[in-house]
């Protein structure tokens, strides 16, 4: 396996994405996002606090399980992109749902990368957890492409406003 901390050498351990995209996950401009905020601990899982309010609700007091599917989706993406040092795309995702996440509360997100460091796609696990008891919520796991800036040149699938902001990240 690799060594994360060595990848975000440079970085310090809380790390935020670009402040100039309006993604829904992460990004401080979408409004209406859910603004996740990342970091990196000494076991090389990527994770993030999470506290979500009734705006994402599908039952009173309940997330729609759409949104926890995101939360898994944007800290497993962050892990891909950390290992890689690229812009990753989720080709991938499974989700088992345990429990319901409740609306207010505080939970924990994790992800860390299981696949190899020289395989074509990585392979990542993530999971929620209640922050007060450790209850798992949800579990994940997914398959990411990275998205080099060879790969976006020759990908014509992609609108350009993306790949010239994706080529940016890079």
């Amino acid at each position: 396996m690799f060594d994360l901390q060595k990848k975000v050498e440079g970085r310090t351990k809380n790390f935020e994405p670009s402040n100039t995209f309006n993604g829904f996950g992460c990004s401080c401009n979408n409004q209406a996002g859910l603004k996740l905020k990342f970091e990196v601990s000494e076991n090389d899982d990527v994770f993030s606090s999470v506290q979500i309010g009734s705006l994402y609700e599908s039952f009173p007091g309940i997330i729609h399980g759409g949104v926890v599917a995101t939360v898994l989706d944007e800290i497993m993406a962050q892990a891909a992109y950390l290992c890689r040092s690229q812009p990753s795309m989720t080709i991938g995702m499974r989700i088992r749902y345990l429990q319901a996440m409740c609306t207010n509360n505080l939970y924990r997100a994790s992800a860390k990368v299981i696949s190899e460091p020289d395989s074509v796609a990585t392979e990542v696990e993530g999971r929620l957890c209640n922050s007060a008891n450790g209850e798992i919520i949800a579990l994940a796991t997914g398959t990411f492409i990275s998205l080099s800036p060879g790969a976006l040149s020759k990908n014509s699938r992609l609108p350009d406003m993306t790949v010239r902001a994706l080529s940016f990240l890079s």
